[in-house]
């Protein structure tokens, strides 16, 4: 059997015939945005704030979930911390996942892009990122079994408008299935 006879037969005509992936419209790639951040100063919240004013500007969900690693910090509920899933240290057993039933809101959501915005590697925000089912999963720094497609490599504290003109700057060249 030559190599055309073999291509034309059964076996492949399912590689032969399956449809090209199809990209919407630029202006609609990310409609459903998933923010994730731990929470270790207020500050950050800056961050989360500018974003979530950025997709809404552009018409798009945003959903956060925050993991605050202390009580102590109190989240302005100017910033919409009444629509956000903030998470305390009794919701994380002694290893770091999250209890049944907890985030089940925030990790069912069929995100188009989900972004981790900790400034370093903590279990629990990868643990819900790995949880999500994410078109584009999105991170800030390199880790180990990283369930993130895309990482920007921000080893040094970026300010909240320079961390997201390097995201708009890498999400212009991703293009999705």
């Amino acid at each position: 059997m030559g190599i055309k006879a073999l291509l034309q037969s059964k076996k492949f005509s399912v590689l032969r015939n399956r449809p090209k992936p199809m990209l919407p419209p630029s202006d609609t790639l990310f409609r459903k945005v998933g923010l994730v951040l731990c929470l270790s100063n207020v500050e950050q919240l800056k961050m989360v704030d500018i974003l979530c004013r950025l997709f809404a500007d552009q018409g798009d969900l945003c959903s956060v979930c925050i993991y605050q690693k202390n009580n102590k910090l109190i989240i302005p509920h100017s910033w919409g911390a009444n629509d956000w899933l903030v998470l305390q240290p009794k919701h994380v057993n002694w290893y770091g996942l999250i209890r049944t039933g907890v985030a089940d809101r925030f990790v069912q959501q069929p995100f188009d892009l989900l972004i981790n915005l900790s400034p370093e590697y903590y279990f629990t925000t990868s643990y819900i990122a790995a949880l999500t089912r994410a078109r584009l999963k999105v991170s800030r720094y390199i880790q180990p079994y990283s369930p993130y497609q895309l990482v920007l490599g921000i080893e040094h504290a970026v300010d909240g408008d320079d961390f997201v003109r390097l995201l708009d700057q890498s999400l212009k060249h991703v293009k999705l299935p």
